[in-house]
């Protein structure tokens, strides 16, 4: 009984990494759009969840290539290309791709330790820390915007 729900767990997170990468490869297409069609029609279940979250990072995953690919605009707008853009122009999009996947692979196994971290913390230790810590970011991002700290990015 206990492999029977084991499996059907493991055959939700392939069908949602089957959903995320197909919609990651098609352009126009979000991986939001098709959970919220699937997710009206299940009830709410640990299944639909490990879905939801598989199909969620495998569309993360795929989406760069066609974001990479598509889309590229000529010489006269290459400021408003993106890096991956700008390296397909000169050939290389291919590596743009490898370096995305490789910094999601390396983000998502670098917050696995973040993870259990933030989980051994009590709620009362987070809920302690969460005014402190929001404070913080919002002081630093108002800051970072004036001219005379860290150059801010609406200095023109």
């Amino acid at each position: 009984m206990q492999y029977c729900i084991e499996i059907k767990l493991v055959l939700s997170a392939v069908e949602g990494v089957f959903l995320g990468s197909l919609t990651g490869i098609i352009s126009g297409v979000h991986v939001n759009t098709a959970i919220m069609l699937l997710a009206s029609l299940f009830p709410p279940s640990m299944s639909l969840a490990i879905f939801v979250t598989s199909a969620s990072i495998a569309h993360t995953f795929t989406d760069v290539i066609p974001s990479t690919f598509l889309g590229v605009p000529d010489e006269s707008f290459a400021v408003l290309a993106y890096p991956a853009h700008g390296m397909a122009l000169r050939g290389r999009g291919f590596e743009a791709i490898a370096i995305a996947t490789f910094s999601g692979v390396f983000s998502a196994l670098t917050s696995i330790p973040l993870f259990f971290l933030m989980f051994w913390l009590s709620k009362r230790s987070i809920k302690a820390l969460t005014l402190p810590v929001l404070l913080a970011t919002s002081a630093f991002i108002v800051m970072s915007e004036r001219e005379d700290f860290l150059a801010g990015s609406m200095n023109v």
